[in-house]
């Protein structure tokens, strides 16, 4: 078996294009194909044709398996070690850090105990729902807090920039659970959130099932440290003793920077970026990117990843979500914040993603709860210029650029559900960030044109694109103070998405198993 990458077809291929591909890349005959199976596909879109790239291993009659760029493909297993202790790791968060990690410590014979301070997928819907038709918000259990963390309501992107074989791992629990066995192919998979949601519940009773325990509604507040050794997690419930912790509590869980912080456990500040979410209509989007072969099935929705540089400042897309919407983020009673999700189909009305302007240290300092507070203080604005009821601000793009509040939406509406407000976001932004992203959009308009037409509706204020803080920790992913203590994912500082936050905390247990 032999893998073969790069081999171009049509976005309608058959069996046979596939082994015609393959046979002229090799300069063999079709018939000398034995099998072949696709293990990759990306979308190419260059030059006004799109086509598929697809990476394939295949069975070649009498090759000889020392050609220069092909080479066996063979699967990956993590090391496991048998638990010979009474001592439980303790899990703090059940995003997907904590939910892989809570995963692979259970099967290795740890029986975790995985504490989440929002509430299980089933109840935490409900909240969300009571949230959008209220603006009643439950500070605890949210868009950001509770089972499967702020990714469960994404895009479910399950895309990369961590080349680690751990990948393949997560990818074939998606779809162990209940997820398309495209996502193992695909070079950009995504689940959705209504998927996602269900893949989840059923990790969890995995968990269960395997002797871990799963708690709800029970949030840290305080750890134990003993010679520089962690020896208890507190939480609002209970007291653990423990010798080893998982620190996943995703980056909006901001009492628990200050807790550390107290602690004087070693934080740094770090940068992150600010911004708006901006929809277009999907099918603009679609025919703009893919031009006659919009709407074909096997393309699905769109997407696209934009970059830029405005006054010395990198600007740029964030978490762009195909057919999605935009949803309301808040985690605090003074603060609005917005994300952008998408179900499985991907086939809303609307295509939305964040334009944002990064933002680093020098901006506020190196007192890394500084960090928080310049992040906090754009989430106040935009709460209280909205109404203080957590209506979300809205401008269209002609009225942004001219400084000046919408009237009215006009052909593009906005998504989000929940009371909307009409506001001047550069009132809130700041010149210097709202100069950024009109910058951005009408120099983006040259590659998706209509991009900065009038009508595209922004939405405020994007701002938890990554955290503020990163938690220190060695090479053998501890905490630099605490010995058992690991930090982990994205509030740590070491994740960006599901992938990557999924894979840190499966490195976090492992080296909890060989400590």
């Amino acid at each position: 078996m032999i893998r073969l990458n790069d081999i171009k077809v049509s976005i309608d291929y058959t069996t046979e294009e596939i082994k015609s591909a393959i046979a002229k890349k090799l300069n063999i005959k079709s018939t000398n194909i034995s099998s072949f199976e696709i293990v990759r596909r990306s979308i190419d879109a260059r030059y006004n044709n799109v086509r598929f790239s697809l990476g394939v291993q295949a069975d070649i009659k009498g090759l000889e398996e020392n050609i220069s760029e092909l080479f066996v493909s063979n699967p990956f297993d993590f090391p496991r070690k048998e638990n010979k202790s009474n001592d439980r790791p303790v899990i703090i968060g059940a995003g997907p850090a904590g939910m892989f990690a809570a995963l692979v410590l259970a099967e290795a014979g740890y029986f975790p105990i995985l504490i989440e301070r929002g509430q299980s997928i089933q109840q935490r819907k409900k909240q969300i729902e009571h949230f959008q038709k209220t603006g009643e918000l439950d500070t605890e259990s949210n868009v950001c807090f509770g089972e499967g963390g702020a990714g469960t309501f994404s895009d479910g992107k399950l895309n990369s920039r961590v080349n680690d074989a751990l990948c393949t791992y997560v990818l074939k629990t998606f779809v162990k659970n209940g997820a398309d066995r495209d996502i193992m192919i695909n070079a950009k998979p995504h689940i959705g959130t209504d998927l996602l949601s269900e893949i989840l519940i059923k990790i969890r009773e995995q968990i269960i099932f395997l002797g871990g325990e799963v708690s709800f509604n029970e949030k840290m507040t305080d750890i134990i440290v003993d010679n520089e050794n962690i020896k208890a997690v507190i939480t609002s419930k209970r007291k653990i003793l423990c010798s080893n912790a998982i620190l996943a509590t995703g980056h909006g869980a901001r009492d628990v920077y200050k807790m550390l912080n107290n602690r004087k456990i070693v934080l740094e500040s770090k940068g992150f970026a600010l911004g708006v979410r901006i929809e277009h209509h999907r099918e603009m989007i679609d025919k703009a990117l893919y031009g006659k072969y919009s709407g074909n099935l096997r393309l699905g929705a769109a997407s696209y990843n934009l970059k830029g540089r405005f006054a010395d400042r990198n600007v740029y897309t964030f978490c762009m979500c195909p057919g999605g919407e935009v949803i309301n983020a808040s985690t605090e009673s003074d603060g609005l914040c917005v994300n952008g999700m998408s179900y499985n189909s991907r086939d809303g009305i609307n295509s939305n993603a964040a334009v944002v302007v990064q933002m680093n240290p020098a901006d506020w300092g190196s007192d890394p709860m500084k960090g928080i507070e310049f992040q906090r203080k754009f989430e106040q604005l935009a709460f209280d210029h909205a109404g203080g009821n957590f209506s979300a601000p809205v401008q269209r793009f002609e009225d942004f650029d001219k400084g000046i509040v919408s009237k009215k939406v006009g052909d593009i509406k906005p998504s989000i559900k929940g009371n909307i407000s009409f506001v001047n976001i550069p009132d809130i932004l700041g010149d210097d960030i709202s100069s950024g992203i009109k910058y951005g959009i009408k120099y983006w308009d040259r590659i998706i044109e209509g991009y900065s037409s009038a009508d595209a509706m922004l939405t405020g204020i994007e701002g938890r694109t990554s955290s503020p803080v990163r938690i220190l920790r060695g090479a053998n992913m501890q905490s630099a103070a605490v010995k058992g203590l690991y930090p982990c994912g994205e509030g740590a500082g070491y994740a960006g998405g599901i992938m990557s936050a999924a894979i840190d905390g499966i490195k976090c247990a492992i080296n909890i198993m060989h400590e």
